[in-house]
């Protein structure tokens, strides 16, 4: 078992060493730790793959998507499934509870040439979804009708890494393979 203290989440990282011995991270408040081993799961952007392996840029994959929480009361007549997704051409939709069904969580995915923001706070103009779902289910143009604040950010790829790690540190999740 993993000792709790040995494991740090949500820390600013402005800098990994390491030699043969031990991994050394630098927190952004300064603080120098220790580690047999650096896990860095920081995303798409990862500074960590940019100090292991160098810059590439995200590349644009054409699709991007749209993305809401809805309350529960918003939906509420809608007789809505535990989980749906929706199929058609060039885009889907799935939309699924959480919080035990306070709130139904919306992806909205479509193919497009029209650049899109590598963003999660993004905002799509007012109407934007319906516009690309003009025509579908009645139900699920309801739910993206009643959605507040939708987002919309652009789904990047980067270049496959031949290895996900050197020496004490690997990378996780969309730092290693986005």
């Amino acid at each position: 078992a993993v000792p709790p203290q040995s494991l740090r989440l949500a820390t600013a990282v402005v800098g990994i060493d390491q030699d043969d011995e031990k991994a050394q991270v630098t927190t952004a408040s300064g603080e120098r730790l220790d580690a047999d081993l650096v896990v860095a799961a920081d995303g798409i952007r990862s500074p960590a793959r940019q100090w292991l392996f160098g810059a590439d840029d995200a590349v644009f994959s054409h699709t991007a998507a749209y993305r809401a929480l809805l309350p529960a009361a918003e939906v509420a007549d809608l007789d809505l499934p535990e989980y749906a997704g929706w199929l058609g051409p060039g885009r889907h939709v799935v939309h699924y509870w959480l919080r035990r069904g306070e709130l139904l969580n919306v992806v909205a995915v479509f193919v497009t040439d029209r650049a899109a923001q590598e963003s999660w706070t993004a905002r799509a103009e007012p109407g934007e979804q319906l516009r690309a779902f003009a025509g579908w289910d009645p139900r699920l143009l309801t739910v993206l009708d009643r959605a507040g604040q939708v987002f919309r950010y652009g789904i990047h790829t980067r270049a496959p890494l031949t290895r996900w790690n050197i020496g004490r540190i690997t990378l996780l999740g969309d730092s290693a393979h986005a």
